[in-house]
């Protein structure tokens, strides 16, 4: 496995186990010879047919395998879904935004009613009135930079999983594709291990130096885990992935006469959905796991161009950018229904060995019906 970002491909570990979306870089017979996919913190590369023993002390065909893995590794980890840096809930999550600014404008106020005055007597009575110049700025700057620092610590202690990402289905069909963004957010310096299903391909962004990036082991037949996973103080470490899910049941999303039909058979409890169809957008609803929904349709209302993110401002940003990029496909395509929800579960997969991380994930679900003449 070579990390991302270093040159070289020297000292790499061996890993054992399945390749799963592995791209195929050279071969020889008929049989691939490189196989590369992407893995946390770097990319993973699967010699598939054995080369002479004189190749693997050292030769030019061993220079040549080796530079293609290490100059393919950066093209492969481009091609991984990738998001906005200002998809607030990966980037600014409660916990690592700054304190209110308000909190420094009632330092001032106490300032000025309270530590003020007992400067200004207490120079009077020393008769030192000209260090009031050095003292004033000196005390409400203090004051201020203590009470900044204060509401700093005390933002939380919480241990968060983030996840927002993109869950797409046929209509009728139980298998998906999930692709997302996940990240871990830590308030204090400690390990961790996150574990993630075989089929989940994860590759980190913004990694460390090479000294800080995690050992890897992988659990055959069950899951994968990533161990000494560090985190610092306040500090936030994010992955982009996508895998297959396979869901309990289907979603089915069906036009009859005067009405759109969506079926539930999944374990998904679906909010605040939406049918966007031939200029059309349904009034927002909710398709709770095993039901069945019918609407009128076209909807009793002007047609939207556009279907709104919701009111829930926490997470408004994230939903206008996901529903963009929906949106702008049914646009290409009008004469296919489709149907948008939203989640609020891990669907990646990914769990965290602390029992007191807390979850906070958003996935926009996309189930496509068949197209209508």
């Amino acid at each position: 496995m070579r990390p991302t970002g270093t040159a070289t491909a020297e000292g790499l570990p061996v890993l054992t186990g399945p390749l799963d979306q592995g791209l195929v870089l050279q071969s020889r017979g008929g049989l691939p010879l490189l196989t590369v996919a992407p893995r946390v913190a770097g990319v993973v590369g699967l010699i598939g047919t054995p080369l002479p023993s004189t190749d693997i002390l050292g030769s030019v065909a061993t220079g040549e395998l080796l530079h293609s893995f290490t100059s393919t590794c950066d093209r492969l980890a481009s091609s991984f879904p990738r998001f906005p840096d200002g998809m607030n809930l990966l980037t600014a999550p409660p916990e690592l935004e700054p304190p209110n600014l308000a909190l420094v404008g009632w330092a001032m106020l106490i300032y000025v009613v309270l530590v003020g005055p007992v400067n200004w007597f207490f120079l009077r009575r020393i008769d030192r009135m000209l260090a009031v110049f050095l003292t004033v700025p000196a005390l409400a700057g203090g004051f201020a930079a203590l009470t900044f620092l204060g509401g700093w610590m005390v933002r939380g202690d919480d241990l968060l999983l983030l996840e927002v990402g993109q869950l797409a289905l046929r209509s009728g069909q139980a298998h998906a594709r999930w692709q997302g963004a996940t990240a871990l957010y830590s308030p204090r310096m400690a390990e961790y291990t996150l574990t993630f299903p075989l089929n989940l391909s994860l590759i980190e962004e913004r990694a460390g130096s090479p000294s800080q990036w995690p050992s890897f082991s992988l659990v055959l037949g069950t899951r994968q885990e990533l161990r000494h996973f560090q985190m610092w103080v306040w500090s936030m470490r994010r992955f982009r992935g996508q895998r297959a899910v396979l869901l309990r049941g289907a979603i089915t999303l069906e036009p009859e006469d005067g009405s759109m039909q969506i079926r539930n058979a999944s374990e998904l409890d679906l909010h605040d959905c939406v049918v966007v169809f031939r200029g059309h957008t349904s009034a927002p609803f909710d398709v709770p796991a095993g039901s069945r929904i019918r609407q009128a349709w076209p909807p009793p209302r002007p047609p939207a161009p556009y279907p709104q993110a919701g009111q829930d401002s926490r997470y408004r940003y994230e939903r206008e950018i996901l529903l963009q990029e929906a949106t702008s496909f049914q646009a290409s395509h009008p004469s296919t229904p489709m149907l948008m929800g939203w989640i609020q579960t891990i669907a990646s997969g990914v769990e965290c060995s602390d029992p007191r991380a807390r979850q906070m994930a958003l996935s926009l679900v996309l189930v496509q019906g068949e197209e209508v003449p």
